[in-house]
């Protein structure tokens, strides 16, 4: 609310109580035109303020206060006071024209509500023609139920550096419980930092982020290709857990853009950046994807298990490998890449599966396994020499 307005809104208030306390006699001075209609009900227009000594040259008498010196003059000003206070709701809004509908405020002073999760349970009647905006403030929330942001919901921060949602969820055997996140069909998530660290309870899968798909009324078949992962620092972090990942696609349709998603952790069976399963299909633009280990284990950047990805003008990074088309079918295209690996081989596939890179850099080797088909076009070391992945 701007300065003029909360002015204005406390001088009416004050009025309020004013009015019904006897003996005081002070007059109400309007500048600009401000007048009194036929009625009694007052037109406010100009700047107001409160004269003891009676209103300066210039300036208009709007009302004498002293006229509700005693119970009987001021019930006969009823309609000039119910003019002056009304609804406190209604008067905040028109004094307010910054206020706009469909937006939900988090902040940790002064915000519609403290929790993100209250914030979302706040929502019931999201729809296309009826989109949310969730603006969430700087600072750390740390939540401890699943952030599922429906269709049609927008949740953004006020950047990746300032608002962080903490979580410590895990599961071994409920994606939603593992996830500190959950995105359905045609809802976005911007500007925050995801982090979701269990390294104090290990043994269970971890996901920062997760992608499903079944959750989008037939009537509306396109909303999931909007679903939107945008300036978002994605932390996954689990020792001696099953599965982390900073983001679980499991049969989700959605694009990440202009993010960073990591999974770090020491032993357990997997860590991967991006984790793709059951016909996942996600674009991939303007990211680094990043699996690292501690010890035992393998890290992966990318992993699609019967799943599908474009990924364009990203750096992967696997303490493993970059890049794994895994299970018996679905396709990974890497396109304009860099790609770095550690310890094993750059690029695997298994068979029935397709893995192609087109127009990328690689450091660490060119180095390829598994049954499935590798195709390698117009790649690069960062030597400037040419890379064959046959």
């Amino acid at each position: 609310m701007r300065p003029g307005h909360v002015g204005l809104l406390g001088l009416v208030l004050s009025l309020a109580v004013l009015v019904v306390v006897p003996g005081i006699s002070a007059e109400l001075c309007v500048r600009n035109k401000t007048k009194v209609k036929g009625d009694g009900k007052v037109v406010l227009r100009g700047k107001i303020f409160r004269s003891s000594e009676g209103c300066s040259p210039g300036s208009a008498s709007v009302l004498d206060l002293a006229e509700f010196a005693d119970a009987d003059a001021q019930a006969t000003q009823s309609g000039r006071i119910d003019a002056l206070t009304g609804d406190v709701e209604s008067l905040r809004d028109s004094l307010n024209p910054l206020r706009l509908a469909n937006v939900v405020t988090v902040g940790k002073n002064g915000g519609d509500f403290s929790s993100v999760g209250d914030a979302l349970e706040s929502i019931v009647d999201a729809a296309e023609d009826k989109p949310y905006l969730v603006s969430v403030g700087p600072g750390v929330f740390a939540e401890t139920d699943l952030l599922k942001i429906p269709s049609f919901v927008h949740v953004r921060g006020a950047g990746s550096n300032v608002t962080v949602l903490l979580s410590a969820r895990s599961s071994s055997t409920d994606a939603r419980g593992a996830a500190a996140v959950e995105l359905l069909d045609g809802a976005t998530l911007s500007d925050v930092h995801v982090v979701n660290d269990t390294s104090a309870t290990p043994g269970e899968n971890v996901f920062g982020v997760l992608l499903q798909e079944g959750t989008v009324p037939t009537f509306h078949l396109d909303a999931e290709n909007r679903t939107l992962v945008e300036r978002v620092r994605i932390s996954a972090v689990g020792n001696e857990a099953d599965v982390v990942a900073g983001i679980y696609g499991r049969g989700g349709v959605g694009t990440i853009r202009d993010s960073v998603a990591t999974a770090r952790g020491d032993g357990g069976q997997l860590r991967v950046a991006l984790y793709l399963s059951d016909g996942g299909r996600i674009l991939v633009e303007q990211c680094k994807m990043q699996g690292s280990r501690q010890g035992a284990g393998p890290a992966y950047a990318v992993v699609g298990i019967n799943a599908s990805a474009v990924i364009r003008g990203s750096l992967l990074v696997g303490s493993d490998t970059a890049a794994y088309a895994a299970g018996t079918s679905g396709m990974l295209s890497v396109q304009q890449c860099v790609l770095q690996n550690v310890n094993a081989e750059m690029l695997m596939a298994d068979a029935g599966t397709r893995l192609t890179v087109v127009g990328s850099q690689f450091f660490g080797g060119a180095t390829t396994a598994g049954g499935g088909t590798i195709v390698c076009t117009y790649n690069t070391s960062f030597l400037g020499t040419a890379v064959d992945c046959s």
